[in-house]
């Protein structure tokens, strides 16, 4: 049997009946878990107002998979996806039933298959490479006016993709790979273990100048003579840059990549990072706002802008420029705030508003900052429990003890701290710290929490290079 979508249909009989578009979506009114977006999406009207009418207009037989009881049964799902002489899948938010559909589409037929998503939707790791056509979608309900316009902009560039290639039929000789392929791809994967050891390695070294030094020779080596970096390769070696070397060189770094790559989300918010912290905040919330109108918004990118909004308002501050450090400080937390309420499991947003509210100390402030710091302690308690806790975590954690005056919990974490400054990130949280003794009601609290900020500070400085 052909895995061309156009062959097969070519060769069922033909009764009459327009070709057939199968829609892969999710059904009913779901939530976003997304920032910059409506809180949840009625999939439903979507349907009904956007998708059935687009898919008539292209000249196919709407079908939609909830439609049809049978589709239920795996076995007729996948007859479905691989006879259609379309899908077209709505991957906005991340639903696995549509990924999975989208996968066997993929793998079934050279081509026929188009992805849309709202112009907010934040794509998975693994999908921010393909296509997504955009449409707009303001609130829960599509208004017939969005419905309208999104039916003229998504028409042509629908009708124009849908004899695109798949992903899987760009691999010469897929599905029937040759045997050299096979022995490629072992060489590869001995080449990634290889690779991971190395970055393990860089990782695990004490002395800060040789993690630097030997992180430097590890990304020369990898990018020698213009050598095209596969994607997990780029990625670790930008978050090693990160880790272990001068902020301009991750710049430099990101900048070298291919530039679908270097369009890509994650590499975007990683050179925003490294643009602020050489120097240029301004530059790096731009591009992290363009980022968001195009991609939409997470905890991680309004945090990032929170953060750069937060370096300004100190250095407005320590150059005594009182009206500039409190624009910037209700900057940090409306971005923080935002951050926030696109995930209430994530830390990394909220984790930074007791501090910023205490300061800025307006009515309310020091209520809401007592409510979020209970919701932080959570989400890094859940977060650890699930396994699923990032590098952040324990310095989350630290910083918290310090803000809630809870000086036996900041001496337990000394020790641990002491061990490996570097990885409890004193270099980005000591600033906070500093505020937190400073806001302390107790004199004499003050005094002692000051004391163990003081044995981290040395910590730090016992491991920069001399």
């Amino acid at each position: 049997m052909s895995n061309s979508s156009t062959e097969v249909s070519s060769a069922m009989p033909n009764h009459g009946l327009r070709p057939i578009c199968f829609m892969v979506m999710p059904f009913g009114i779901k939530e976003t878990h997304s920032g910059g977006a409506p809180s949840k999406v009625n999939f439903d009207r979507l349907w009904e107002l956007l998708f059935r009418p687009l898919i008539e207009r292209l000249g196919y037989e709407p079908v939609r998979a909830d439609v049809d009881l049978g589709a239920s049964i795996i076995r007729d799902m996948i007859e479905r996806l691989a006879l259609s002489d379309l899908v077209l899948a709505d991957v906005t938010i991340p639903n696995a039933n549509v990924f999975y559909e989208v996968g066997i589409r993929h793998a079934a037929c050279e081509s026929g298959c188009v992805l849309v998503a709202a112009t907010w939707a934040k794509a998975p790791f693994d999908t921010q490479s393909m296509r997504h056509e955009p449409f707009a979608l303001a609130g829960t309900d599509m208004t017939e006016a969005e419905a309208r316009d999104n039916l003229e902009r998504l028409e042509p560039r629908v009708r124009k993709l849908a004899t695109s290639t798949s992903p899987c039929y760009e691999m010469e000789g897929f599905p029937r790979l040759p045997i050299g392929r096979a022995n490629a791809f072992r060489e590869w994967l001995r080449a990634m273990n290889d690779f991971n050891a190395e970055v393990t390695a860089v990782r695990l070294e004490i002395d800060l100048e040789t993690r630097r030094s030997r992180a430097k020779a590890l990304l020369a080596k990898q990018t020698e003579q213009g050598r095209l970096l596969p994607l997990t390769v780029a990625y670790e070696l930008v978050k090693l840059a990160r880790d272990s070397m001068d902020w301009k060189d991750v710049v430099e770094l990101i900048t070298q990549l291919p530039e679908p790559m270097r369009r890509m989300p994650i590499f975007v918010e990683q050179k925003a990072l490294a643009t602020s912290k050489a120097g240029d905040h301004e530059e790096a919330i731009a591009a992290l706002l363009e980022l968001i109108e195009h991609s939409g918004g997470s905890d991680e990118r309004w945090g990032l802008i929170g953060g750069r909004n937060k370096k300004l308002f100190r250095q407005a501050r320590k150059e005594a420029k009182s009206g500039a450090a409190a624009e910037y400080l209700n900057r940090a937390i409306e971005s923080y705030e935002k951050g926030r309420l696109c995930d209430l499991n994530a830390y990394y947003s909220a984790s930074n508003l007791p501090l910023l509210l205490c300061l800025r100390n307006e009515p309310g402030d020091a209520e809401l900052a007592s409510r979020i710091a209970v919701t932080v302690v959570a989400s890094c308690e859940r977060a650890i429990e699930l396994n699923i806790a990032d590098e952040w975590v324990y310095p989350t954690l630290l910083t918290v003890a310090f803000q809630g005056g809870d000086l036996d919990k900041a001496r337990q974490l000394l020790p641990r701290v002491r061990r490996n400054p570097t990885q409890w990130k004193l270099e980005s949280v000591l600033a906070d710290l500093d505020d937190a003794v400073s806001l302390q009601p107790q004199p004499s609290l003050q005094t002692k929490l000051g004391e163990v900020r003081d044995q981290l500070r040395g910590a730090l400085a016992a491991t920069a290079p001399r």
